[in-house]
C-alpha cells in the first residue's frame, strides 16, 4: 500500500525532471536546473507533507 506521503513526492520528483531541463534550456545554466530540481523535487513536496502531518494531527 503506498501512502499519501510517497505519492506526493513521486509526483513532485517526477514533475522536476521537465522543469529542471525546461530551466536548463531557457537559461543554459546548469546551477539554475540544479537549484530547480531540488526545489521541485526535495523542498516543496517535504513542506507539503509537513503541513498535510500537521493538518492531521489536528482534526
Amino acid at each position: 500500500m503506498v501512502s499519501r506521503e510517497n505519492l506526493v513526492t513521486l509526483g513532485f520528483v517526477v514533475a522536476a525532471l521537465p522543469v529542471a531541463y525546461a530551466v536548463q534550456e531557457t537559461t543554459g545554466r546548469f546551477l539554475f536546473s540544479f537549484v530547480a530540481i531540488n526545489v521541485v523535487g526535495i523542498v516543496i513536496p517535504t513542506a507539503i507533507n509537513e503541513y498535510l502531518n500537521g493538518r492531521q494531527s489536528d482534526s
